[in-house]
């Protein structure tokens, strides 16, 4: 019950600088706050220790040895034919790009500048030349 309503109060009031956020912040720090851990058979809290334990953790872990090398001599890829090869590597065509742009919903965004499909759509006839130039570029 107690969660629940925790929930309908950050519905209500969310990211809102409120007593209820600061106090979500400082329960959610201390829940995840490391305080010590076990090194070699010892209990060590001293932060410092801690940092260092942890450091040294993660690196061991993550150290590229010989056993993580992989062998893909008997593995088979799949390849692309030379006729799809021919498709990939020929010019888009200005009809094409026009035909997915007006295919594309009109709230969409294809990046995060803010400009959805309606935008792009209805100044095409400013910026479709820009647009196709960029598009050819690649």
């Amino acid at each position: 019950m107690v969660r629940q309503k925790a929930r309908v109060e950050w519905l209500k009031t969310g990211d809102t600088n409120s007593k209820f956020y600061q106090s979500r912040l400082r329960w959610r720090r201390a829940k995840s706050e490391i305080v010590g851990l076990w090194s070699d058979g010892v209990w060590c809290e001293e932060p410092a220790s801690v940092k260092s334990q942890v450091k040294r953790y993660f690196e061991s872990r993550f150290e590229i040895g010989e056993k993580c090398m992989l062998n893909l001599d008997r593995v088979c890829f799949k390849s692309v034919t030379s006729t799809y090869n021919d498709i990939l590597y020929s010019n888009i065509s200005v009809m094409e790009i026009l035909d997915v742009v007006s295919q594309c919903e009109s709230t969409k965004c294809p990046s995060p500048d803010g400009y959805n499909f309606s935008f792009v759509k209805k100044n095409w006839d400013v910026i479709g030349d820009d647009i196709v130039r960029a598009i050819m570029s690649f």
